[in-house]
């Protein structure tokens, strides 16, 4: 009952052949990358369309990711924010909402 969306610094592009690769891209209401939108993360305006998109208001979005970016965009945008602590990143500075220290942990937050 979640909508998802992917955003993404990557080029938009190949983010979405990848997915469509692993049947992936239909599971996803938008698919944003570097080339889809002026300017990326830490700049909120890709959580801004995402939410758009998805026909959601802030205080119901999420924004999860394994980097400050994210969590900085995040925090621009004024929604919440999860850390994924089995991703690539480090929080930097900022304190996420929640944080997950598993994909099964996220899953079994938001499931």
């Amino acid at each position: 009952g979640h909508a998802l969306a992917v955003l993404t610094n990557k080029p938009g592009d190949p983010a979405r052949k990848i997915l469509e690769h692993f049947g992936l891209d239909g599971l996803f209401c938008a698919i944003v990358g570097g080339g889809d939108i002026e300017v990326l993360k830490p700049s909120p305006d890709g959580i801004f369309h995402c939410m758009q998109v998805a026909g959601a208001a802030a205080g119901s979005t999420w924004m999860i990711g394994d980097h400050h970016a994210d969590l900085c965009a995040a925090e621009k945008a004024g929604v919440k924010s999860a850390y994924a602590a089995y991703g690539f990143g480090s929080p930097g500075e900022y304190k996420p909402d929640e944080y997950f220290a598993s994909f099964a942990e996220l899953v079994g937050y938001f499931g």
